[in-house]
């Protein structure tokens, strides 16, 4: 006969075993469907790059699913609160959240992660989810997933941070690029002694015109990006750009008229320093927008990557071939400067002083982008 003691102290043994088997048997992140969406708390609805749908699910697929082999969910979408249309039903992973716990330096998740079971949402169950990925390959977030009311319909379309189509954005960047070129060449054209005075006045005034156009092309740009994001490596380009524009504009609506010299030559026009650095800076930001188009272009074509790397190449290309176009310029014009007056003379030189070291470090980033794609063009072939 088992003594009352020995059973007092296997009771609770064999209880913790059963619930040791119990939790082990049960799917261990069956992520909870939330009833409430709070702003505050979501910080998805401030990430453009996830859809937000409203969806019903329609069939799970998720016998042994872990969080490596999530389930598959078979969704009908309703309504696209965010994003593109999808369709009207799209299947999707369920994905896990990935903690820093669970990731291994440099080899990705660890295995445990990987094993950790994995329920899907039950069916029927109308739903507001956040999606992301193209139809074929969609993944919806698992912890973010919320029920249907008005209510937090409503909060996701009054706080869903969105952004405008890059069909859009691609081609004002560019614009907003080029348009500061066209500047300077009628701001340098203003000075010239070859047109009459009346000639002059309208060229300034384009100047300026194209100046506030420009800034409104800045503005329109802005408003269609989002705050969440903040990686701009497109400022290093149009900050300049704009800044070239608006000053030239200022100068061409405030200045005085230009008068043309008493010792120049009738029929020749202004070849100042003012002037010189005129051509140079324009020369500078047409070969940017050249190296930025080719840039963009060359992995789209031989890489077939996506627009948003095609865009960052672009922009990284863009500063080198400015500093390497506004160089050049400036040294096919040396034998005017040798005719300058002293202080002009000296402050050409400190310029080009200036720019020798950025040049060569420009012609070695764009000589290695260009052996880069040549190696991806052979590569794919």
């Amino acid at each position: 006969m088992m003594s009352p003691r020995k059973v007092f102290v296997r009771w609770p043994l064999w209880l913790l075993c059963l619930g040791f088997a119990i939790l082990g048997g049960a799917q261990a992140d069956a992520w909870e469907v939330r009833d409430t969406l709070e702003a505050e708390k979501e910080s998805l609805l401030k990430n453009p790059a996830y859809d937000i749908l409203v969806a019903t699910v329609l069939a799970v697929e998720a016998a042994d699913a872990t969080n490596g082999n999530p389930p598959r969910v078979e969704l009908r979408v309703e309504e696209a609160l965010r994003g593109e249309d999808r369709g009207p039903t799209v299947v999707v992973d369920w994905q896990a959240p990935v903690f820093h716990e669970d990731i291994m330096d440099s080899e990705g998740v660890t295995e445990a992660w990987k094993a950790r079971p994995l329920a899907g949402p039950e069916v029927a169950a109308k739903l507001i989810v956040f999606a992301i990925g193209p139809v074929e390959a969609a993944a919806v977030q698992a912890w973010s997933v919320y029920r249907f009311s008005p209510q937090n319909r409503a909060v996701a379309l009054e706080h869903a941070a969105t952004e405008r189509s890059a069909r859009i954005q691609i081609p004002v960047f560019f614009l907003i690029l080029a348009l500061p070129v066209a500047i300077v060449i009628l701001f340098v054209r203003t000075s010239s002694a070859t047109i009459s005075l009346r000639a002059r006045r309208r060229l300034r005034n384009a100047v300026s015109a194209l100046a506030v156009f420009t800034l409104g092309l800045y503005v329109f740009y802005e408003s269609g990006i989002s705050g969440y994001s903040n990686i701009r490596v497109d400022l290093i380009v149009i900050w300049p750009a704009v800044g070239t524009a608006i000053v030239l504009g200022g100068l061409g609506l405030f200045r005085p008229m230009f008068r043309s010299k008493a010792s120049a030559p009738p029929g020749t026009a202004s070849s100042g320093l003012p002037a010189m650095l005129g051509n140079s800076l324009a020369w500078g930001l047409g070969v940017a927008v050249a190296v930025s188009a080719v840039g963009f272009l060359a992995p789209v074509i031989l890489g077939g990557s996506e627009r948003e790397q095609a865009l960052l190449t672009a922009v990284i290309a863009g500063p080198a071939g400015f500093i390497v176009g506004a160089f050049l310029a400036l040294l096919i014009q040396i034998k005017r400067a040798l005719s300058l007056p002293i202080w002009s003379k000296t402050a050409y030189g400190l310029v080009l002083l200036l720019l020798l070291f950025p040049f060569f470090y420009s012609v070695l980033s764009i000589s290695s982008f260009a052996i880069s794609m040549s190696a991806a063009g052979i590569s794919d072939t």
